[in-house]
């Protein structure tokens, strides 16, 4: 994977400490990543196999909408936290997550890849309109995160 650098990175490499340089090439592979790994949480939301649980299924739907518009679908970040027992996941949803500045100002293409991946993301707000926003699911998905955060707090504790 080629990895280009933005000018605004192009610039800020000149002056930058080794430390900061290592950011930018990252930020950089997670921009270069970033289309690719939309479309893969794409068919995690979309699936209908037994491969990842309903909860899981459900954060990443809600965390692709909440990234193409967080008026109408706002996600709270602390749900991302379900996304960490997945690694593929968790790597792609950091790819994606450092591209929504780009989809939402419209650069480079990435209009061109919203429009192309627009039915997709109708599919899943219709799958999630159909089963209902607040149901029996929504529960555990809300119970399972509690669980959640109870070990990492136990974590801190220690």
């Amino acid at each position: 994977m080629k990895i280009e650098l933005t000018p605004e990175d192009q610039h800020l490499l000149k002056t930058a400490t080794p430390g900061q340089k290592h950011y930018l090439m990252r930020r950089s592979e997670l921009r270069a990543a970033g289309p690719e790994a939309l479309k893969r949480l794409l068919l995690v939301a979309q699936s209908d196999t037994n491969e990842y649980d309903i909860q899981l299924r459900r954060a990443v739907a809600y965390f692709i909408l909440g990234t193409c518009n967080r008026y109408l679908f706002p996600y709270d970040l602390t749900n991302f936290s379900l996304l960490y027992e997945n690694e593929k996941i968790y790597n792609d949803s950091l790819a994606v997550k450092s591209i929504i500045r780009e989809i939402t100002h419209g650069r480079e293409g990435m209009a061109e890849l919203m429009t192309e991946l627009r039915p997709q993301f109708e599919a899943i707000k219709e799958r999630l309109r159909a089963e209902g926003w607040y149901r029996e699911a929504e529960k555990k998905f809300w119970e399972k995160l509690s669980v959640i955060r109870e070990k990492r707090m136990a974590a801190f504790d220690k």
